[in-house]
């Protein structure tokens, strides 16, 4: 049952969910499955239509409900922003944490507690995105989101330019040993189709990292700190052993150089910590 429809229908599911603080462990005890299961039903979108009336109904909602909702999101939420949006955003370190978060569910009140931002400002940020058509601002500050959550950055695009200046920045003086920080790391050989399924593996994990950090938000939100959460697979060379310029010492590493390396013509804008397509560089900003 894994079709494109239904793929859209899991992602609406879970942003419902997520919305109301349900997590995958609430479900699971609700409709007496394992938690192993309620994974694979939002990570493969291997499900059967009776779990998902049983997930709507958690919801107070009507399957045919979501199914209009499901289909908006397909008619109305723009995927790939213009070069010309992208930009505006990385010329503006405030603008783009404020998009970042709403990418993540955060209210306007949360945005503006978190950072200290004052409200003319950040109203002026929301009125900014809403003139880019990121978002539309309703009564109340409430925001609707124009765009899907997993936004696909242009590769070679300003966002991405700038996502490069972040993450050279959070692997500057790296240290394994360093309190509180969780590295696991290795150097491996793989043929394309693992690469691929990485990708897709990559992915999922990043949903379960924003799905942990949201419950944070609801359930903690005095005792977070935050974390570059970075997941990352690069293609280098490792030299021959004779080209080693010793026994005892380390091979030369290189790496494929790549124009999406180049400096940002628009300066160095922040990027926020965050959630983006692990396919492409990309941001959301914590």
């Amino acid at each position: 049952m894994a079709t494109p429809q239904i793929s859209v229908l899991m992602k609406v599911l879970r942003e419902l969910l997520r919305a109301r603080g349900i997590r995958q462990r609430d479900i699971a005890e609700r409709l007496e499955v394992s938690e192993r299961t309620v994974t694979r039903w939002f990570s493969d979108n291997d499900i059967g239509l009776r779990p998902v009336e049983d997930l709507c109904g958690m919801l107070n909602l009507s399957f045919f409900d979501l199914c209009e909702l499901a289909s908006s999101r397909v008619e109305d939420r723009i995927s790939r922003l213009t070069s010309q949006q992208e930009q505006a955003l990385v010329e503006d370190a405030l603008l783009v944490y404020v998009f970042r978060q709403i990418l993540k569910g955060w209210t306007a009140q949360e945005i503006a507690a978190e950072r200290e931002i004052p409200e003319p400002d950040l109203v002026g940020a929301l009125m900014r995105l809403q003139k880019l058509g990121l978002i539309e601002v309703l009564p109340h500050n409430q925001i609707r989101l124009r765009t899907i959550r997993n936004i696909e950055w242009s590769p070679r695009g300003p966002y991405s330019r700038s996502a490069n200046q972040w993450l050279t920045r959070c692997v500057q003086g790296a240290d394994i040993g360093e309190p509180n920080s969780v590295w696991a790391f290795d150097e491996i050989k793989l043929s394309g189709a693992s690469v691929a399924q990485l990708r897709e593996k990559f992915d999922r994990l990043l949903e379960d990292v924003i799905e942990l950090a949201d419950g944070d938000r609801r359930r903690n939100p005095g005792s977070r700190d935050w974390y570059a959460c970075i997941l990352a697979l690069r293609p280098m060379e490792v030299p021959p052993y004779p080209d080693w310029p010793d026994a005892r010492s380390h091979p030369r590493l290189e790496y494929p150089t790549a124009q999406a390396n180049a400096p940002n013509p628009a300066g160095s804008a922040p990027v926020s910590k965050g959630r983006s397509r692990s396919q492409r560089p990309g941001s959301n900003p914590g």
